[in-house]
């Protein structure tokens, strides 16, 4: 579970920040949104859980810039463009962030957290962050 460890405002304390979960204390619909931001040759893909299911996922690719001089000839698009003209393309340095939020109705003690498998990377430093607040309140 990723511990998002800088928090800026935690109104109702629900955002556990040693443990890195958002527990529902009052029951409604909830909005949250993921920002994943990766470093250069590192991947992340953040999957966003509600209790223990995915909700969805935030895709970061530091990689996709890192790519060997490409001096191949392109074919072109259509009969009215044409093939741009071969270059070396050096090495480039990229890095990548992805976000992705969504709407969800949670009862009282239900939890949203974000999991990264161990082998991948997030940038910290604010380039990566979780929200989520309240909309409308409901009965449970």
């Amino acid at each position: 579970i990723i511990q998002f460890d800088n928090v800026i405002s935690n109104i109702g304390s629900g955002y556990n920040e040693d443990k890195g979960v958002f527990t529902a204390r009052i029951p409604g619909y909830y909005q949250f949104t993921v920002h994943a931001h990766t470093v250069v040759n590192k991947q992340a893909e953040v999957r966003v859980m509600f209790n223990s299911e995915r909700v969805v996922s935030v895709w970061a690719d530091g990689t996709i810039g890192h790519r060997e001089e490409n001096t191949a000839q392109k074919a072109p698009m259509s009969p009215f463009m044409s093939a741009p003209t071969p270059k070396s393309t050096p090495k480039q340095v990229h890095e990548m962030g992805s976000s992705n939020s969504f709407i969800i109705k949670m009862s009282r003690g239900q939890k949203v957290y974000c999991l990264l498998p161990a082998n991948q990377v997030l940038a910290g430093l604010g380039f990566s962050s979780f929200s989520g607040h309240l909309l409308r309140v409901t009965s449970d």
